[in-house]
């Protein structure tokens, strides 16, 4: 029998008898359930499908008025039935209906744009969990479980989704803290379930400290490491993103070395700041060539500035050049004695400082190495 809906006339009222528009007799079929009454010439609206003959209003006769069966105070019981018959707008229930979530028994809520387009939402009846589905062009979509409460009435994540981690049902996202992932060294990442959004900062590896072969002389500093920031929406992202994180420069007795490049992927890329020159210019700053936001770090201090001059003619080592997040070495201040540079911060990207050298060689400290920092957003 195809699925239809259509209006027939009472032929008889006991045992009911409807003669479906269109046809020359009236059917034969036996009542399962009447709610109220139908008299001979009633005007009724019935549902046809291959499960039975459904009468869900009347129009006309005895029965002016009166609601169908999914718009009365009373959901329409249709345990057992096909939920796919059942697309009218309005309210249903039942018990180990077909095309249901799950076999339980539901509560239904339907809303019909037309017979092609379809909405329905079903809450089970014990255990406070709602599902929604639509058909769409004519074609049932899945269902997809949109709410599930504990019994505090706590709203909690769809099953198989940890409490804590992320939930998302169709077009609806229950709010969750973002998860960070701080990479202090190279790594792999891996794009986890879910997944709206990342936020990446990346830092590169500090320049190294110069130090000195000449008396009574101190090293400069090195740069500290560029910074760069971007928002990657998740289809952006392969499942894996290698992430490199540049190393700090070594510190030496004559130029320190340049800071090593941190990146994520295509999305984020910070060089390292420049090393401390053997001939007392601090190094500059490395800068953020790919992302959103991109910033330098700042360069280190050469050697002699004035600054920081505590006798005439006697040059102390030079801060370290800090990053976004500080973590230069700090200047090694004259003295009677031979002290290396100050590394800069590990993690930091900050420039490592210059040492000094009161009367044997001295090296200027290591560059902080870099950092890339990823913020999962749900």
């Amino acid at each position: 029998m195809t699925d239809t809906w259509t209006w027939a006339t009472v032929t008889q009222a006991s045992p009911l008898r409807i003669k479906v528009d269109g046809d020359t007799s009236a059917l034969d079929a036996t009542t399962d359930d009447l709610v109220g009454s139908l008299a001979v010439d009633d005007r009724v609206r019935v549902h046809l499908h291959a499960d039975g003959i459904i009468v869900t209003g009347i129009q006309g006769g005895a029965g002016d008025g009166q609601l169908p069966g999914r718009l009365q105070s009373t959901a329409q019981n249709i345990s057992g039935l096909n939920l796919n018959d059942y697309g009218e707008s309005g309210w249903y229930r039942g018990d180990n209906v077909i095309n249901a979530p799950t076999v339980d028994w539901y509560y239904f809520q339907a809303t019909m744009h037309g017979n092609l387009f379809i909405v329905q939402f079903a809450t089970r009846l014990y255990a406070d969990r709602t599902f929604s589905r639509r058909k769409q062009s004519g074609v049932w979509q899945p269902w997809v479980e949109i709410a599930a409460y504990e019994s505090g009435g706590q709203l909690k994540a769809a099953d198989g989704v940890a409490d804590d981690d992320v939930a998302t049902v169709g077009q609806l996202y229950v709010a969750v803290t973002p998860t960070q992932q701080v990479f202090t060294s190279s790594g792999t990442w891996s794009k986890p379930t879910g997944l709206r959004a990342v936020r990446v900062r990346v830092i590169g590896g500090g320049g190294g400290g110069s130090g000195s072969s000449t008396n009574n002389a101190g090293g400069a500093g090195g740069g500290g490491g560029g910074y760069a920031e971007s928002l990657v929406v998740a289809s952006s992202l392969s499942s894996t993103v290698t992430v490199t994180v540049g190393p700090g420069g070594t510190g030496n007795i004559g130029s320190g070395s340049d800071g090593g490049t941190s990146v994520f992927s295509s999305h984020a890329t910070a060089t390292g700041g420049e090393g401390g020159s053997d001939v007392g210019y601090g190094g500059d700053g490395g800068g953020g060539t790919a992302g959103n936001i991109l910033a330098s770090g700042n360069a280190g201090q050469s050697t002699g500035d004035t600054s920081v001059y505590s006798t005439a003619g006697i040059f102390p080592g030079g801060v370290g050049g800090g990053s976004v997040l500080g973590g230069g070495g700090r200047g090694t201040p004259a003295r009677a004695a031979n002290v290396d540079g100050t590394p800069g911060g590990a993690n930091t990207g900050g420039g490592g400082g210059g040492g000094f050298r009161r009367n044997s060689n001295v090296s200027g400290g290591n560059g902080g190495s870099g950092v890339v920092i990823v913020e999962n957003i749900f």
